[in-house]
């Protein structure tokens, strides 16, 4: 039977999304921990003979800036969480190769994806609070109560470690107190515009190590536009901007009335190297397509208040 026009555009769309995906991203098995001997920090490294694997996180991970930024939700994010993530998902990209290893920027791309002395402890913890900070503040400038401007810019810098202070740029030995810097509470719109405008000056800070490419189709004899990109953490905040850029309708909330906190939403189709064939990621890496909740806190606070409250005012 021939297929009919839309069913055949369809299936041609279909084949198109499955068939092809977008860069990948290297995890090794085994990774070493090195002191970076600046105090008590550590870094990783991928183990010598380590048995490596790729992955691509645009496709098999859009989860995966919403699972990052939450490391910070529940405190503090200790060495074993850090640990965890790197064997799941490879080192952030924050180690770029030096004018002196050319040939292994030609061969493999200007950033080591096997770690290095600036893939630490501490730079992920930071990148990791910061990243929780960005998208907890587009959550409140997206709602309707809005940001407090106040608390979001103190905790912008205590996450950059400025310890309450900043520095006189006169007299640095001279601190300002923070305390100082503390300005009149701005309306309601124009605090929504200063969180909304501050989020996409931070996402495309991110998105400088992302660039498109081209990926080849063999079953339609073209090319298709993809993305590339140098680290993984610029892969996460390619993600967070289609978040800023996905219609309402398109973002899925937590379903508490009064939480804004976002649970997943629709990304647009990337393409991967069809001849690449490794191991499939994807399972528990997506947000489940049922998940009305952030967390089991905000499930209990919904049935308490819609559920068993109006029960128990109904039996008074």
């Amino acid at each position: 039977m021939t297929p009919k026009p839309k069913e055949f555009s369809k299936a041609a769309s279909e084949a198109v999304n499955d068939y092809l995906r977008a860069g990948t991203w290297r995890v090794w098995e085994k990774y070493d921990i090195l002191d970076t001997h600046r105090g008590d920090d550590v870094y990783v490294y991928a183990r010598e003979n380590a048995i490596d694997d790729e992955y691509h996180p645009l496709v098999q991970t859009p989860g995966l800036f919403l699972e990052f930024a939450g490391l910070a939700d529940d405190g503090e994010i200790t060495r074993e969480v850090w640990l965890d993530w790197v064997e799941r998902y490879g080192v952030l990209g924050l180690n770029w190769r030096g004018a002196d290893e050319l040939l292994a920027t030609q061969l493999f791309g200007p950033v080591s994806q096997e770690g290095g002395p600036n893939e630490s402890y501490k730079a992920f913890v930071r990148e990791a609070m910061e990243a929780n900070w960005l998208l907890r503040l587009y959550e409140s400038a997206t709602s309707p109560v809005g940001p407090d401007v106040s608390s979001f810019s103190r905790e912008e810098l205590e996450i950059y470690g400025l310890d309450g202070c900043l520095r006189d740029p006169y007299d640095p030995n001279k601190p300002i107190p923070l305390t100082g810097l503390v300005t009149p509470r701005p309306k309601p719109d124009e605090a929504k515009k200063w969180a909304l405008e501050t989020v996409r000056d931070k996402v495309l800070a991110g998105i400088r190590e992302c660039y498109p490419t081209l990926y080849y189709f063999p079953p339609a004899k073209r090319y298709i536009q993809g993305w590339g990109f140098h680290s993984l953490v610029s892969a996460m905040y390619l993600q967070m901007m289609w978040l800023l850029t996905a219609s309402d309708d398109q973002v899925r909330r937590c379903a508490l009335p009064w939480c804004n906190k976002v649970i997943a939403y629709e990304q647009p189709e990337q393409p991967m190297d069809p001849g690449l064939k490794k191991n499939d990621r994807s399972k528990g890496y997506r947000t489940r397509r049922d998940k009305e909740y952030c967390d089991r806190d905000c499930k209990g606070k919904n049935h308490y208040h819609f559920r068993v409250k109006p029960r128990r005012q109904r039996n008074r």
